[in-house]
């Protein structure tokens, strides 16, 4: 507001990170909640502060207590202060799935107006923007769908939780004797304890106002007394997490008839059929290695919204009209190494379940599944246009993703014809996989813009029936593209086609967030976007030979480039290159380029012409390996007849970041040089 430049206002704010102990989680915190309020708010919180009664939280200053606890005060939505204390149900320093926070806030009746999944997981998200600006959560490490907590806010979240809802915490590795004594949880509402070892539980858990219980351990003697779920009638949310893989079922599970979510996982879950009994049951989770066929009383279980069980990972059966059966499902998640479908029959003698029963699931907006082949599909699929998130594989399974694990919109497709159906997975995709694929080119070399607009990686292999990959429109989409692979395609010509008329103003593409791109085996690639010469009314091979990358395209985030046994290409950029003077080329193509490897491009002569060493002044590494005809790796800067290359010129002279170089023009002539 107006009043930040006041002196009065400066010294409030002065007085307020005292009150914060100075520690700086606290003072985000404090100033976050207080962002763009006036003065008169600012004092009344410095008030507050100084009047806080004082909590004894061992590791946490009093002062940071309060600070803290103002912050969770000033959050205006009951939701959001809910979601903020859930993140208390879990191991401190934990990656926090935001898809476990919507089945805890669903399960629980927290959040409002989420009546789909998908509405709760919107509104989830929408809260834990609201904690990341009040610098009460941060952003997972590698995930954007998942968050963490600093252990001195955690410490005071779970303060706050049990003071005002109820709720008991108990995490760590240390072995507990017994259950929490009767005194100190019989008024709780929200149980998490996680311990390696527990020696004892009580016959029957008396806690009549519980209505949330996450439980994990991994003492194997240690059982479930039978009558333990006895007296916990409420229970509205039920994680049982055991490393054991001994432990069953108790038999007072099936008195639950208030449990919305439940998880169980590492269990010895080969009896699964009790659970037919928790008929208001909305989300299901099942993981651990002893589930071989999924109980058919899962049927019963017409309420469910979710289903997942892709962490069993010795399913061999599914058994027929299951899936069918549960008609309000809006999300599915199947083992990725699941294969054991039925054919879609024509009469009902059917032993396993059948894809075709997807038809069924009209709700149905995240699916992973496995389909060992496109003969699996149903006639007509019905269940791919309503798809908002999905891990499908066709042909080969899915292999490691690596950071993409958790996209939230996956499609591998190997050795199938490409039908119409798979157009709208196709264009929705953040992650492609596509190998040994015919058809493709009618999806990616049509002229419609607006297509595949979330692409972040795509992957092309084996796919020799065409001969370039994108068109012009296609290619100016991909706004969001950030990894790009492509390898033996025996007759791609080009990345890009130019179709455009003699005459015609060849378009500009710019790939603004492409990171890392690597071309190998392309034995026929004469150029990644040829430009339209002059003399020629075609592209293709009578055109003159053209360097791989030209003005016409730009990649100014790259930072890693691999090229690999393409056969045809003299000049990797085009020596033509004129580019704006050095103050203007930050955002220009290959001015972040640090990694550059170069193997087996058996008719390139020189590496680097010159006119491009002022945009590749933050390379770092050069790799040139089994390059017969490489004569220069710098134009201008021969390579000596014994394979020795000058570093200190390269790297203080030309390329002042390089730190690794290494060539081998030859098998026989290779130097290489670590520097800096």
């Amino acid at each position: 507001g107006n009043s930040v430049n006041s002196p009065k206002m400066h010294s409030i704010a002065e007085e307020v990170c005292k009150e914060c102990g100075n520690l700086p989680v606290a003072i985000l915190a404090v100033a976050a909640a207080l962002k763009d309020k006036n003065e008169h708010v600012w004092a009344d919180a410095l008030q507050q502060l100084r009047d806080s009664m004082l909590k004894n939280i061992e590791g946490v200053d009093t002062r940071v207590y309060s600070s803290l606890e103002l912050s969770y005060n000033h959050l205006q939505s009951r939701d959001a202060k809910w979601c903020f204390l859930l993140c208390c149900l879990f191991p401190e320093d934990a990656e926090i799935s935001i898809d476990d926070l919507v089945r805890y806030g669903l399960g629980m009746r927290l959040l409002e107006n989420a009546d789909t999944l998908e509405r709760a997981r919107n509104r989830v998200h929408t809260l834990v923007g609201i904690l990341k600006n009040s610098c009460l959560l941060l952003q997972g490490t590698r995930d954007e769908n998942k968050v963490k907590m600093h252990d001195v806010i955690r410490d005071v979240a779970i303060s706050i939780a049990k003071e005002k809802e109820g709720f008991l915490v108990k995490h760590g590795r240390e072995h507990l004797e017994e259950w929490p004594e009767k005194d100190a949880r019989e008024c709780c509402k929200v149980i998490s304890l996680r311990c390696e070892q527990i020696d004892k539980l009580p016959d029957e858990l008396e806690c009549l106002e519980l209505h949330t219980l996450v439980f994990e351990w991994s003492n194997a003697s240690t059982n479930i007394p039978d009558a333990f779920f006895n007296k916990t009638r409420k229970l509205k949310v039920l994680n049982l997490h055991f490393w054991s893989f001994r432990s069953l079922l108790p038999s007072s599970l099936r008195n639950l008839s208030n449990l919305r979510m439940l998880r169980l996982y590492g269990l010895k879950l080969a009896d699964i059929s009790i659970l037919k009994d928790l008929v208001n049951l909305e989300i299901l989770s099942l993981g651990g290695f002893t589930i071989e066929k999924l109980a058919p009383e899962i049927r019963h279980l017409t309420r469910l919204r979710l289903l997942n069980f892709e962490d069993c990972y010795n399913l061999q059966v599914i058994p027929p009209n299951v899936i069918s059966s549960l008609r309000r499902l809006e999300e599915l998640y199947i083992p990725r190494a699941f294969d054991k479908w039925e054919v879609e029959a024509t009469n009902n003698m059917r032993s396993k379940a059948s894809i075709v029963e997807l038809n069924s699931l009209t709700h149905l907006t995240s699916l992973a599944i496995h389909i060992p082949n496109v003969t699996f599909l149903p006639k007509e699929i019905l269940f791919f246009e309503k798809l908002i998130r999905f891990q499908i594989s066709v042909g080969s399974r899915f292999e490691f993703l690596g950071e993409y694990n958790s996209s939230t919109r996956v499609l591998k497709l190997d050795g199938i014809l490409l039908k119409d159906e798979f157009k709208v997975l196709l264009e929705r995709a953040e992650v492609l996989y596509l190998n040994k694929l015919k058809g493709l080119e009618k999806f990616l070399h049509n002229r419609d813009r607006g297509k595949f607009l979330g692409l972040k990686f795509l992957e092309v292999e084996n796919c020799d029936g065409i001969e370039y990959l994108f068109s012009p429109p296609i290619a100016s989409g991909l706004v969001q593209l950030r990894q790009l692979k492509i390898s033996t395609c025996e007759n791609m010509e080009e990345i890009i086609r130019n179709d455009q008329r003699e005459g015609v103003d060849q378009e500009e593409i710019v790939f603004q967030q492409l990171k890392i791109m690597e071309l190998s085996c392309l034995p026929r690639l004469r150029s990644f976007y040829p430009k339209m010469m002059k003399s020629s009314t075609k592209e293709g091979p009578s055109n003159p030979a053209q360097s791989l990358f030209n003005e016409k395209v730009a990649f100014p985030a790259l930072e890693r480039l691999n090229i690999k046994e393409l056969g045809h290409i003299r000049e990797i950029w085009d020596n033509q290159f004129v580019f704006p003077i050095p103050e203007e080329k930050k955002e220009e193509s290959f001015s972040q380029l640090r990694y550059l490897d170069v193997t087996k491009c058996d008719k390139l002569v020189n590496v680097i012409p010159t006119n491009m060493l002022p945009m590749l002044q933050n390379l770092e590494e050069l790799f040139v390996n089994e390059c017969k005809s490489v004569l220069s790796l710098i134009e201008g800067l021969n390579v000596e007849d014994n394979g020795s290359v000058t570093a200190t010129t390269i790297t203080q002279v030309f390329l002042p970041r390089l730190r690794t170089l290494e060539f081998a023009a030859k098998i026989t002539k290779s130097r290489k040089v670590q520097s800096g």
